[in-house]
């Protein structure tokens, strides 16, 4: 952790209250970064944090960055928010991330067909997950989605919209490509 880092969590840790900020923005090349700031912000006031990979040097796999990761996201801080941002950041986090806001910002260099059908999973499976703005740069996003789900509606935009039904429920998950992927969860019509 930088000398910066080490002084300002020193800072934080002296206050006898905890901060009120509603969006934390942070370059996070290491787990302890996060973890340097995020348990002296007031839960439940955040509603956004945005996580940038910052050219990310440390390994976030390793077994004791893994437990760090774990560490973070059972703060209050964290489970409180409704908004995770991540810049490149997606593969520094175990998938549990994808359930836990109700709402994403995620931006990617590159995303497979496979790994947009898991995302898309994994949003079908959370209780409170509702919208997903996915950006991946200089990709063909329509035929990133046409594995997704069937063709929706308007018929007029049949390439561009989606539908996944997520089994069991009267909910789907809406895949729309409007120069990048917005991802809605929705209650459809069952007549």
């Amino acid at each position: 952790m930088s000398t910066f880092l080490t002084k300002f969590e020193y800072t934080l840790r002296s206050l006898k209250h905890q901060i009120a900020v509603q969006m934390l923005q942070i370059r996070a090349e290491h787990p302890d970064n996060v973890l340097a700031i995020l348990p002296y912000l007031r839960p439940g006031y955040l509603e956004n944090i945005l996580i940038d990979d910052g050219r990310v040097k440390a390994d976030w796999k390793s077994d004791e960055n893994v437990r760090k990761v774990e560490q973070i996201m059972q703060l209050d801080q964290w489970k409180q928010a409704e908004e995770l941002t991540l810049q490149e950041s997606l593969h520094m986090f175990p998938d549990d991330v994808l359930v836990q806001f109700k709402k994403y910002w995620i931006l990617q260099l590159s995303l497979s067909e496979n790994q947009l059908a898991h995302i898309g999973s994994k949003f079908a499976d959370s209780p409170i997950f509702e919208n997903c703005h996915l950006e991946i740069e200089g990709y063909d996003n329509y035929h990133l989605i046409s594995s997704i789900g069937v063709p929706g509606p308007p018929a007029g935009h049949y390439r561009r919209f989606r539908h996944l039904m997520i089994p069991n429920t009267d909910k789907l998950l809406i895949f729309k490509e409007c120069g990048y992927i917005e991802i809605d969860k929705q209650t459809r019509d069952i007549q």
